[in-house]
């Protein structure tokens, strides 16, 4: 990849802030003095994937997303954790019973999030028995340069997105309503990557790529973005 200046961005954990729960079927009780930076001996390793979450899109401007967390049992006074880059940004406990929530959380820094989360019990410490899938949701700054030119074909649900050069050895990241639904890594200079997107939600669907590196396990720096592509379903 040519050299760029490439800004850092923060994670800014969420802990502390005011985040209300909207739920389905139930009310979970927020716990807004739980410290990220005490010393914690909460456990994950024997949790198992059973539950799912979803989000349909991100506000490019705000940063804001409803999470909704579709647990496979009702669930009743145990604890939920939402991890953001692997970094805790939500913790409540569940009351009453219920087996669906809607979560409105703000993303507070640009970049890709990584979103998973866990159920547990605390006795005093936090340990897991379920964990849902991950998804991955992109806040970015607008003023990313915008010089890829993202074409979309309609008959057969195909895009493209052309480079302004030939770049290698970075990641090119797409997004669906700011939800990540393609990602490749460069390999070989190129300047032209071709590819489709799964489209199962119904409705309005915003795309838009973005070209950078990944630092460390979860940093997606994106130096380059295209224009947004706009196709209905």
């Amino acid at each position: 990849m040519k050299k760029r200046t490439i800004v850092a961005l923060l994670c800014i954990s969420l802990i502390g802030s005011s985040i209300v729960i909207i739920p389905t079927k139930a009310v979970a009780k927020t716990n807004t003095s739980y410290n990220l930076s005490l010393p914690t001996k909460d456990t994950f390793i024997n949790a198992k994937e059973d539950f799912k979450i979803f989000s349909n899109s991100v506000d490019a401007l705000t940063g804001e997303t409803n999470l909704n967390i579709k647990f496979s049992k009702e669930e009743f006074n145990s604890t939920l954790i939402i991890l953001d880059n692997n970094r805790e940004i939500f913790r409540s406990k569940i009351l009453p019973n219920t087996s669906e929530l809607n979560l409105p959380i703000k993303l507070n820094s640009y970049g890709n999030h990584n979103i998973k989360a866990f159920i547990g019990i605390c006795a005093p410490n936090f340990d897991a028995y379920s964990m849902s899938n991950e998804i991955d949701l992109g806040f970015f700054n607008p003023k990313i340069e915008k010089l890829i030119n993202l074409q979309y074909s309609y008959s057969n649900n195909q895009f493209t997105a052309k480079l302004p050069t030939a770049e290698y050895n970075c990641q090119l990241y797409v997004y669906d309503n700011g939800v990540l639904s393609y990602k490749t890594k460069l390999n070989r200079p190129t300047d032209n990557v071709s590819f489709s997107l799964p489209s199962e939600t119904y409705g309005k669907h915003e795309i838009t790529a973005y070209l950078g590196i990944v630092a460390g396990s979860y940093d997606y720096n994106p130096i380059l973005s295209s224009n947004t592509t706009t196709f209905y379903k």
